[in-house]
């Protein structure tokens, strides 16, 4: 009975005995996959051959109509995926150009007289909706929520010459009533943008993740538009329309644009 009692212990005190390990088959366990290196599809770089390499319906487009009012900016792309929004836009150099002003001719900002480096503006409806936002000044749906304003052109040689730049924008927030219009705009920073091109064509990137830190997260469905101005006043403007009865304006809503992932 006594060796009967220990045997039954050492049984009840092994509790591995009923469910015996997988035996060792000499593979290693399988590693961690190793985290995707992001590749963009755009390089902002001048050469726009990758945006002819983009699949149809990955992007959003649109033209402009000669007989708009502003009707500078001729055709546009947009491409966004989870961490970029890039721009592709042409303009008729025989409106839009850029002038290194006169040097021997200072204005009150100590500026040449004359300078002109092609202001140009990216005005995005942040998250896709028509319940926030406005700006119906230039976009029948009124639902932008951040502006971006940059220049497209810097001084070259001063006083002689001028050459594509950089795009480098604040930003800037709508405050005014929604779906309201005039100039009403808060400035909320810096934006990390890139840019490059030749005269008449352009193309820039935007940062999604410096929107979200100020406040301003793009959803994964936006819309977005543009423009180009001269003197501060605008001279392009896409989405356009040619004015009708119906549309005095020639205003059209914002371009949606749907993120690839």
């Amino acid at each position: 009975m006594a060796v009967a009692a220990m045997l039954f212990v050492g049984f009840s005190c092994n509790p591995e005995s009923n469910d015996p390990q997988k035996p060792d088959d000499g593979k290693d366990p399988e590693p961690e996959p190793e985290p995707t290196e992001y590749v963009a599809k755009i390089a902002v770089d001048g050469d726009f051959a990758d945006w002819a390499a983009l699949p149809a319906g990955s992007f959003s487009k649109t033209y402009g109509d000669e007989e708009a009012t502003h009707p500078a900016l001729t055709h546009c792309k947009v491409y966004a995926d989870a961490q970029y929004i890039f721009v592709y836009i042409e303009w008729d150099t025989d409106i839009v150009e850029a002038d290194p002003g006169d040097i021997n001719n200072l204005d009150e900002y100590g500026d040449p007289t004359g300078l002109e480096l092609v202001p140009f503006h990216v005005y995005i409806n942040t998250d896709g909706s028509d319940a926030t936002g406005g700006f119906s000044d230039q976009f029948s749906d009124a639902n932008i929520d951040v502006l971006l304003e940059g220049f497209l052109y810097e001084v070259d040689e001063p006083g002689v010459s001028m050459k594509i730049a950089s795009y480098e924008p604040s930003a800037f927030a709508w405050n005014g009533d929604v779906n309201g219009k005039g100039w009403t705009w808060a400035d909320l920073g810096g934006v990390t943008c890139a840019g490059a091109g030749i005269d008449g064509k352009y193309e820039l990137s935007i940062k999604r993740d410096d929107l979200k830190e100020l406040g301003q997260p793009v959803a994964d469905e936006f819309s977005i538009g543009f423009d180009i101005q001269l003197a501060w006043d605008s001279v392009g403007i896409l989405p356009n329309a040619a004015p009708s009865e119906d549309n005095a304006a020639g205003v059209l809503a914002s371009l949606k644009v749907t993120t690839q992932k």
